[in-house]
């Protein structure tokens, strides 16, 4: 019996493999529909126009945990989770309980996730009303880690 498991495993891993199209060698063209600015700070916006009259914005960050030191690992994941919990203008979980008033779920629709070299922000809004909350929770969110934060020892 274990020696069929074994060999519908590998014919399965086989497939799936096999099935895989090769996407590498195609060359990348820009999307024309999308529009590019650069703001006089640095920040580089990308805008699509979408149909209907959803928002869907990301914000990334350059940094992730090819920045910690040995004695840091974990932080910039720690901190990508801080951002939700509070700060300055959006003091604790309000920001979940914000979006959640229109309907974003938080996790589907709100989210974040860090990488060795980024920390993206996610927002899907169903329309543009709380686009301005989003910029602000987007520009007002340094990492700021409050009183709650702190443990004991």
């Amino acid at each position: 019996m274990k020696l069929i498991k074994r060999f519908a495993c590998l014919i399965v891993v086989a497939l799936v493999i096999g099935c895989q199209s090769t996407l590498i060698d195609q060359p990348f063209s820009a999307d024309s529909s999308w529009q590019t600015q650069t703001l006089e700070n640095g920040l580089i916006v990308h805008i699509k126009e979408l149909p209907n009259q959803a928002v869907s914005t990301r914000f990334m960050v350059r940094t992730g945990s090819r920045d910690e030191a040995e004695d840091q690992k974990g932080y910039a994941h720690f901190l990508e989770h801080m951002a939700f919990n509070g700060s300055e203008a959006f003091p604790k979980n309000e920001i979940v309980s914000l979006f959640g008033d229109e309907g974003v779920a938080f996790g589907q629709h709100l989210n974040a996730f860090t990488s060795y070299t980024h920390t993206v922000y996610q927002v899907d809004l169903p329309s543009n009303e709380k686009l301005s909350d989003t910029l602000a929770w987007y520009r007002g969110n340094r990492h700021f880690i409050d009183s709650g934060t702190r443990r004991d020892h």
